[in-house]
């Protein structure tokens, strides 16, 4: 993902999936002619992208001979690719260059919020200058030096080593349910982009979002609706789980295509007069592939603590 933010909206500039590599020509075309651009905000991996961005591509921009902007570099989800995936090694190069790690994902430590920006001194003395005072609790500090401590490292890859494992697996069996397409994201996260396919075999909006909506209200299961983002037409997130988490999750999608298909096909022939279903008809139920409201699916996603409390999968 990249956005180039200017003193109004931000613009995107990638090619198409599934690699959502820069579009190199366009970006610095942008930044030649728009001196009101003062950053540049990249993020490799991306989200829901799930790929990385290519370090020639990355200083091209840092390279471009009039720009004077900075360039942000989100590894956010880094430790999920390979090794020395980093690009943070740039910035001993490219005083303009900020890279960004967090503790919250492949150490799964959200909650201390924690994490760490690696630049040239200059940006690195202003940023400090900006912060608020002991603005890292104790308790954060503590248990972020042990999560990069020898043994809070073995700990991270070990779980990082199942959680790979089980990307592996979901991309070997999601594309053997029906219904299911296409995976458009990289393979660099911790989660996997996919297409929900209407029965013409389309990838479909109205389809993933009930989708969605359905495994949301009926399995306890939220994943992510990403088909109105660039590149993603069509398509839900999920993020990998344990082994347990995964097998219900791929049993849960199976079983909804399956009704959806089957209300799909009851709904069409009530539709062209072979047969009423006097029960859906008399019911008001809706049982055509339909997308829920942005308020439906506002709810469902309000609704993720409560459902996390009562044991239901989140991702």
């Amino acid at each position: 993902m990249l956005s180039l933010h200017k003193s109004t909206t931000p613009a995107f500039y990638l090619l198409s999936a599934p690699t959502f590599a820069l579009d190199v020509p366009a970006i610095n075309h942008a930044l030649s002619n728009d001196a009101t651009i003062k950053l540049a905000y990249l993020a490799s991996p991306g989200n829901p992208t799930g790929s990385l961005l290519s370090k020639v591509d990355v200083e091209q921009i840092l390279a471009h001979p009039t720009w004077n902007g900075v360039v942000v570099l989100d590894e956010a989800y880094i430790d999920f690719a390979h090794d020395n995936a980093s690009l943070a090694e740039l910035v001993t190069e490219y005083p303009n260059l900020v890279v960004m790690h967090t503790l919250s994902k492949g150490f799964g430590m959200a909650g201390i919020r924690l994490g760490a920006a690696f630049t040239s001194p200059p940006i690195a003395r202003l940023l400090n200058s900006l912060k608020a005072p002991w603005n890292i609790p104790s308790p954060s500090s503590a248990l972020g030096s042990y999560a990069v401590s020898e043994e809070g490292l073995s700990i991270m890859r070990q779980n990082r080593a199942k959680i790979k494992a089980q990307r592996d697996r979901l991309l070997e069996e999601l594309p053997n349910i029906s219904g299911v397409g296409r995976v458009r994201s990289g393979t660099d996260s911790n989660f996997l982009l996919f297409e929900m396919l209407n029965p013409q075999g389309q990838p479909d909006n109205a389809v993933a979002a009930a989708v969605y909506d359905k495994v949301a209200k009926t399995k306890g299961v939220v994943v992510r609706f990403r088909g109105k983002e660039t590149g993603c037409f069509g398509c839900l997130r999920v993020t990998m789980g344990t082994k347990n988490e995964n097998t219900r999750s791929l049993d849960y999608l199976r079983r909804t295509l399956v009704e959806m298909r089957k209300d799909g096909r009851e709904r069409e022939r009530v539709e062209t007069g072979e047969w009423i279903d006097v029960g859906a008809r008399d019911s008001g139920v809706d049982v055509s592939y339909s997308s829920p409201s942005s308020s439906s699916i506002d709810q469902a996603t309000e609704d993720k603590k409560d459902k996390e409390a009562n044991g239901v999968l989140v991702y």
